[in-house]
């Protein structure tokens, strides 16, 4: 996601190059939607990719989201788990919503014209 509007002139993930129709100057924006990617599924282990180029005036600011479905096993919660019931056999979580999941944010600004000594 996208906090500032961004004007993608090429974009590529894992190797596959996204293509802009004939009469547009930008493959796409974020002027109306902020979303650049709304889902990636993955393997553990495996990664997403992602290239793009973008005039140097966007300010690029960006919002990454990394959901994973194991809170029920999740080694680093073990210390959590001591306090909530197991779920028995006869329930199931709600599906279709990030409820047993483990969520991480984060905020990535890219700065444009840096110098390094």
């Amino acid at each position: 996601m996208s906090k500032n509007p961004m004007h993608f002139t090429s974009f590529e993930m894992n190797g596959e190059t996204l293509h802009k129709s004939s009469n547009e100057p930008f493959i796409f924006t974020t002027d109306t939607n902020p979303s650049i990617l709304t889902y990636y599924f993955s393997e553990s282990g495996e990664f997403l990719e992602v290239g793009f180029t973008i005039p140097a005036a966007d300010s690029p600011d960006l919002i990454l989201f990394e959901a994973s479905m194991d809170l029920q096993n999740n080694p680093s919660l073990s210390t959590l788990k001591k306090s909530k019931l197991p779920r028995s056999e006869m329930m199931m979580p709600k599906p279709f919503v990030l409820n047993d999941a483990v969520i991480v944010k984060k905020d990535i600004l890219i700065m444009n014209n840096l110098s390094i000594p």
